[in-house]
């Protein structure tokens, strides 16, 4: 029995999260372990005017080193977040691309070339609950989904009214 080990190799675009994240925490270790050395200097100097080097240089660089880390941490969390909004982002549009080239092709096949020809020989265009008739050529019924043929009498005994803007 053969193990198939397969590695991944880690997301390149979320290489400046990691770094933000190991800087960070680092950072984090850093700050806590200056901070403890200070109160541990400070706290075994019984004189005041001793202890406050110990303050200093422990109590405020432990708590530059913390703020530092928490910012660290907290930019990995925001480049993460980012990286897989644009993720899915870019797979929306392939998505939105893909399907529009389905829907191009489907209407292509849903409005043959025969429409268009039979239409100039007496016969008008009718979408489905419109309230008027139009030329083949029109723009409006390039944009309908059901569109029917009708010979231009009938639509007109129909109560179908000449589109304003073909004006068959």
């Amino acid at each position: 029995m053969s193990e198939q080990h397969t590695t991944t190799e880690p997301d390149p675009t979320l290489r400046p999260a990691r770094l933000a994240l190991y800087v960070g925490v680092i950072c984090l270790v850093l700050g806590a372990f200056a901070l403890f050395a200070g109160y541990n200097g400070a706290a075994t100097n019984p004189i005041v005017e001793a202890q406050v080097p110990y303050v200093i240089s422990g109590g405020l660089a432990g708590l530059a080193l913390l703020l530092l880390g928490g910012i660290g941490v907290a930019a990995s969390v925001i480049l993460r977040v980012t990286g897989e909004i644009r993720r899915e982002l870019h797979m929306t549009r392939d998505a939105f691309t893909q399907a529009n080239r389905v829907a191009s092709s489907v209407a292509a096949a849903i409005r043959p070339e025969s429409i268009a020809a039979t239409s100039s020989n007496g016969s008008v265009l009718v979408s489905s609950g419109g309230s008027s008739y139009h030329r083949a050529d029109c723009r409006l019924v390039e944009r309908a989904e059901a569109v029917s043929k009708l010979p231009r009498t009938d639509a007109a005994s129909q109560g179908l009214h000449p589109c304003r803007i073909c004006n068959p």
